[in-house]
């Protein structure tokens, strides 16, 4: 196959004869521009670099996907967080599970704060009269028993959150 030759004027001189590849280097090299001025075989006249910058710079390849770098969450990370932290649902939030990881604190907060209600209002003193003391008795009785089952419930979802996920949010897997 017989590549097409190209003549330039450079320095007010025809020069020549180039190959497309030899233009490319010249371009590259800046030693040729858009205003230089060519011939090949079956033209006419003289025409300015430009009208081949096609072939000389062909266009960028336009990516239009957008680029995401995903950094792949560790397990191991996960279970630790979920160990030490687990009742504050700090390895739900690591996942990406952020409404389990709320529901987890709020749960674990009410429970806590029901807990020490109880306790609080718990009194074994003697001057305490009877009736004020069994509605204390009661209410201690139910907030303690409440405040104990959501702690129990918040432990246990920890427990079998950890067990049982394998991928975060976005279905990736936590290696």
């Amino acid at each position: 196959m017989n590549e097409i030759e190209y003549y330039l004027i450079l320095d007010d001189k025809e020069q020549g004869p180039f190959t497309i590849g030899q233009l490319r280097s010249l371009w590259n090299a800046g030693k040729i521009t858009g205003k230089t001025c060519y011939f090949q075989a079956g033209m006419t006249a003289w025409e300015p670099m430009a009208q081949i910058l096609s072939r000389l710079e062909p266009p960028p390849i336009k990516d239009t996907a957008p680029r995401t770098i995903k950094t792949a969450k560790s397990r191991f990370v996960y279970i630790i967080l979920g160990i030490f932290l687990g009742p504050l649902g700090i390895h739900n939030f690591y996942a990406g599970y952020f409404r389990k990881g709320v529901t987890q604190i709020i749960v674990w907060v009410v429970g806590v704060v029901l807990f020490l209600v109880a306790v609080g209002t718990y009194s074994d003193d003697p001057a305490v009269n009877f009736e004020l003391k069994s509605r204390f008795s009661v209410f201690f009785l139910l907030s303690f028993f409440i405040g104990f089952l959501l702690l129990l419930w918040a432990l246990i979802r920890i427990i079998t959150d950890l067990i049982t996920t394998k991928t975060d949010a976005s279905g990736d897997p936590l290696v």
